[in-house]
């Protein structure tokens, strides 16, 4: 029987579909095609993106977006604080509870 050597990434994944070695600059599938790249996709999707201008929202769903924000405007009137305005003091609790 011959001996393989594994790389760590193999033994502790338990998938060598899972491992890389510094001669493997692509993943591959079960069926050794290559998956898809996401930097390839996400360029095309704004390539298309920037053609069409995304898509447009029907008159219902203008009118409801409409009134949300005037909810939203009429419920806060002054929400945050202004550019430059000093935050009030404040403390949170850290992740013992603890006020910091």
């Amino acid at each position: 029987m011959q001996e393989r050597s594994l790389s760590l990434c193999t033994v502790l994944c338990g998938s060598p579909l899972l491992s890389s070695t510094a001669h493997t600059a692509q993943v591959e599938t079960a069926t050794n095609t290559p998956l898809p790249s996401y930097q390839k996709a996400l360029e095309a999707f704004q390539a298309q993106r920037a053609k069409t201008g995304g898509p447009t929202p029907d008159a219902e769903a203008r009118t409801v977006m409409q009134r949300a924000a005037e909810d939203l405007a009429a419920a806060m009137p002054d929400p945050g604080l202004a550019v430059g305005e000093q935050a009030p003091d404040f403390s949170l609790p850290n992740a013992f509870g603890e006020p910091v």
